[in-house]
């Protein structure tokens, strides 16, 4: 049967070129995914689970809960 998890190397997506998280995309704590950064998972994920799930018409977006930082 075809695996029903995917792993999404997210930090690359949030990071700057020092590695770290970039700050528009953390909240004040510097920890926590802003608004901002849970668009560019969403921009990064959604053609990838698209293609994954071999349709075009998935439209979610990544919410909080759904990502460990």
């Amino acid at each position: 049967g075809r695996a029903r998890h995917a792993v999404l190397p997210i930090e690359n997506t949030l990071a700057g070129t020092d590695g770290r998280r970039r700050r528009e995309f953390a909240t004040d704590d510097g920890s926590h995914i802003s608004p901002e950064g849970y668009e560019a998972l969403t921009n990064y994920a959604r053609p990838i689970l698209s293609n994954r799930l071999r349709s075009s018409t998935w439209s979610g977006t990544v919410q909080p809960g759904m990502v460990k930082s």
